[in-house]
Protein backbone atom coordinates (compact mmCIF):
# COMPACT_ATOMS: atom_id res chain seq x y z
CA UNK A 1 0.00 0.00 0.00
CA UNK A 2 3.17 2.65 0.62
CA UNK A 3 3.87 2.67 -2.78
CA UNK A 4 0.28 4.02 -3.36
CA UNK A 5 0.19 6.24 -1.69
CA UNK A 6 1.45 8.72 -3.95
CA UNK A 7 -1.35 7.77 -6.25
CA UNK A 8 -4.82 7.93 -5.35
CA UNK A 9 -6.12 6.77 -8.40
CA UNK A 10 -4.25 3.43 -8.21
CA UNK A 11 -5.08 3.12 -4.34
CA UNK A 12 -8.68 3.70 -4.75
CA UNK A 13 -8.69 0.90 -7.25
CA UNK A 14 -6.76 -1.35 -5.29
CA UNK A 15 -8.95 -0.92 -2.22
CA UNK A 16 -12.11 -1.25 -4.19
CA UNK A 17 -10.63 -4.92 -5.21
CA UNK A 18 -9.99 -5.55 -1.23
CA UNK A 19 -13.25 -4.53 -0.22
CA UNK A 20 -14.67 -6.63 -2.65
CA UNK A 21 -13.49 -9.77 -1.09
CA UNK A 22 -16.49 -11.78 0.53
CA UNK A 23 -13.67 -13.03 2.86
CA UNK A 24 -12.39 -10.04 4.40
CA UNK A 25 -12.51 -9.44 7.78
CA UNK A 26 -13.75 -6.99 9.38
CA UNK A 27 -11.27 -5.24 10.81
CA UNK A 28 -10.04 -5.48 7.39
CA UNK A 29 -12.72 -3.25 5.82
CA UNK A 30 -12.76 -0.73 8.72
CA UNK A 31 -8.91 -0.06 7.36
CA UNK A 32 -10.04 0.00 3.96
CA UNK A 33 -12.80 2.33 4.75
CA UNK A 34 -10.49 4.77 6.30
CA UNK A 35 -7.85 4.62 3.17
CA UNK A 36 -10.92 5.23 0.82
CA UNK A 37 -11.80 8.42 2.60
CA UNK A 38 -8.33 9.31 2.32
CA UNK A 39 -8.10 8.68 -0.72
CA UNK A 40 -11.24 10.88 -1.60
CA UNK A 41 -14.13 7.98 -2.00
CA UNK A 42 -16.55 8.76 1.11
CA UNK A 43 -18.64 7.00 -0.43
CA UNK A 44 -16.96 3.89 -0.29
CA UNK A 45 -15.57 4.45 3.08
CA UNK A 46 -19.49 4.24 4.29
CA UNK A 47 -20.38 1.35 2.76
CA UNK A 48 -16.97 -0.34 3.87
CA UNK A 49 -18.02 0.88 7.45
CA UNK A 50 -21.25 -0.30 7.07
CA UNK A 51 -19.95 -3.96 6.01
CA UNK A 52 -17.01 -3.98 9.06
CA UNK A 53 -20.26 -3.40 11.28
CA UNK A 54 -22.32 -6.90 9.22
CA UNK A 55 -19.38 -8.73 9.77
CA UNK A 56 -18.71 -8.42 13.33
CA UNK A 57 -17.14 -5.51 14.61
CA UNK A 58 -19.92 -3.12 15.05
CA UNK A 59 -18.04 -1.20 17.82
CA UNK A 60 -15.23 -0.46 15.76
CA UNK A 61 -17.54 0.54 12.75
CA UNK A 62 -19.07 2.98 14.95
CA UNK A 63 -16.05 4.32 15.81
CA UNK A 64 -14.11 5.16 12.54
CA UNK A 65 -17.34 7.00 11.53
CA UNK A 66 -15.64 9.36 13.97
CA UNK A 67 -11.86 9.24 12.49
CA UNK A 68 -10.96 12.87 11.17
CA UNK A 69 -10.59 11.51 7.12
CA UNK A 70 -14.59 10.49 7.43
CA UNK A 71 -14.96 14.02 7.55
CA UNK A 72 -16.85 14.59 4.32
CA UNK A 73 -18.68 11.11 4.92
CA UNK A 74 -20.33 12.38 7.70
CA UNK A 75 -21.70 14.83 5.16
CA UNK A 76 -23.22 12.29 2.63
CA UNK A 77 -26.83 11.19 2.92
CA UNK A 78 -25.98 7.59 3.11
CA UNK A 79 -23.98 8.51 6.29
CA UNK A 80 -27.26 9.42 7.92
CA UNK A 81 -29.05 6.09 6.89
CA UNK A 82 -26.31 4.18 8.55
CA UNK A 83 -26.16 6.37 11.63
CA UNK A 84 -30.02 5.26 11.85
CA UNK A 85 -29.40 1.80 10.81
CA UNK A 86 -26.43 1.61 13.79
CA UNK A 87 -28.89 2.87 16.16
CA UNK A 88 -27.01 6.07 16.90
CA UNK A 89 -29.49 8.65 16.23
CA UNK A 90 -31.93 6.61 18.78
CA UNK A 91 -29.24 7.03 21.18
CA UNK A 92 -28.33 10.57 20.79
CA UNK A 93 -31.77 10.98 21.17
CA UNK A 94 -32.36 9.66 24.56
CA UNK A 95 -28.68 10.40 26.06
CA UNK A 96 -27.38 13.60 24.14
CA UNK A 97 -25.78 14.17 20.44
CA UNK A 98 -22.17 13.51 19.57
CA UNK A 99 -20.05 16.17 19.34
CA UNK A 100 -19.96 16.56 15.67
CA UNK A 101 -23.80 16.11 15.39
CA UNK A 102 -26.71 18.34 16.10
CA UNK A 103 -30.62 18.21 15.00
CA UNK A 104 -31.92 20.24 12.45
CA UNK A 105 -34.66 22.49 14.71
CA UNK A 106 -38.13 21.57 13.47
CA UNK A 107 -37.84 18.02 12.05
CA UNK A 108 -36.70 14.40 12.58
CA UNK A 109 -33.02 15.32 10.45
CA UNK A 110 -29.43 15.95 11.77
CA UNK A 111 -26.64 17.56 10.46
CA UNK A 112 -22.49 16.30 11.64
CA UNK A 113 -19.55 17.60 10.57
Amino acid sequence: MKQLLDNPVEALAYLQTLAQDPAGSSVTMTAIGVYQAYFGDPEAAIQSVRLAHERGLPIVANLMLWHSVMRDARKLPEFKTVARDFGLVDYWKRFGWADLCKPIPGGDDFECT
